[in-house]
């Protein structure tokens, strides 16, 4: 399933939120985990004093297609339903104030990672807009300032965190790396 957004084309949210208006809509993908199965309770995160919600209109996708003519756009939908998307804002506007939501890159592509033997969609990767500078001191650790890549080696390196089987370490600081 690819969850395909459109952002800031809502004059008053974009308003509410001082956010800067695009001359056109901000298109990005969210991951498949961002749906909440059938019959699940949502509960608001205890990490988050500040969850906010909207309604957002879906329209489900039931044909691979690109640039199609808009008398055919018809042929290309099956459903159109109404969403929920919760946003964690004092989450996102800690990682906004201290540098780490990277700009949006308009000439990103985005990649979906397939299993070779059935095709299915493995990994999909989210708007570079989500992407988090892990290498920007901006973490308060240990008395000094981190960038967050050096905190997730230190809690390993450190036995605070504890990486199992252990011969996963290597591979945890690889992909650290």
């Amino acid at each position: 399933m690819k969850i395909i957004c459109i952002g800031r084309n809502y004059t008053d949210h974009i308003e509410e939120l001082e956010n800067e208006r695009p001359e056109e809509p901000v298109v990005f993908i969210k991951p498949d985990s961002a749906v909440l199965p059938k019959e699940q309770d949502f509960y608001i995160p205890e990490f988050s004093n500040n969850v906010h919600y909207e309604v957002e209109v879906l329209v489900r996708i039931m044909k691979v297609g690109k640039h199609i003519d808009p008398k055919f756009a018809h042929k290309y939908y099956q459903e159109v339903g109404l969403g929920i998307d919760f946003t964690a804002r004092d989450l996102q506007k800690q990682l906004k104030d201290k540098g780490l939501l990277l700009d949006q890159d308009d000439e990103y592509v985005h990649n979906i990672a397939r299993s070779d033997r059935g095709k299915a969609i493995i990994e999909p990767q989210v708007m570079e807009q989500w992407f988090v500078d892990v290498n920007k001191p901006a973490v308060k650790w240990k008395g000094h300032k981190k960038s967050l890549k050096q905190v997730m080696q230190s809690v390993v390196k450190d036995g605070d965190i504890k990486i199992l089987p252990k011969r996963f370490e290597k591979t945890y600081f690889h992909w650290i790396d």
